[in-house]
């Protein structure tokens, strides 16, 4: 026989039965490891192209440099890290790897923007078709504008956060 609650008190909450498996920091690493190997693996594209019939642009990928995965797995490891509580003990160092890994993406990503703008806008039909693949070429630019701003927006947040767990860059600028 259970003794009733004083005053109609919810009864005391139950945790679930723990497997001994931490698995937000797991989640976190594998989040951070996935996009590192997409930049690491993009950059080795660059490198070491597929086909010896694949032109500079072609090889570029600028996509995927700018991904979803590439975008989102770094903020998420940061909030299952940082945001969630209790944080991590070793939030910090995900907070940092996942700015690392922003950084990489937008040098990249950005410098494969900035060579690949002038193969979107060769090689148009004639006539109707050409004001179609301008308007193509037009979108595939302003696209990829927003998604280097959507990069830099999510860097921003982890750098902030970041700042928030105590850390700070070693960026020293003399204004002499």
């Amino acid at each position: 026989m259970t003794t009733p609650n004083p005053e109609g008190a919810p009864p005391p909450a139950r945790s679930a039965p723990s497997s001994g498996i931490a698995v937000r920091p797991l989640a976190a690493w594998a989040l951070l490891a996935l996009a590192g190997a997409i930049i690491i693996f993009g950059v080795l594209r660059w490198m070491f192209p597929a086909s010896q019939f694949l032109s500079f642009a072609g090889r570029l990928g600028f996509e995927t440099f700018v991904s979803i995965p590439v975008l989102v797995a770094p903020l998420l490891a940061v909030l299952l890290a940082a945001r969630v509580n209790p944080v991590l003990p070793r939030a910090r160092l995900i907070t940092l790897i996942a700015l690392i890994e922003y950084a990489a993406a937008l040098l990249f990503g950005g410098l494969a923007f900035l060579l690949s703008i002038a193969s979107r806008f060769e090689g148009f039909e004639e006539g109707i078709y050409a004001f179609g693949g301008v308007l193509q070429a037009l979108a595939s630019l302003i696209i990829g504008l927003l998604n280097l701003a959507l990069l830099a927006l999510a860097g921003l947040y982890v750098l902030q956060v970041y700042t928030g767990l105590g850390g700070r860059l070693a960026i020293n600028v003399n204004t002499t």
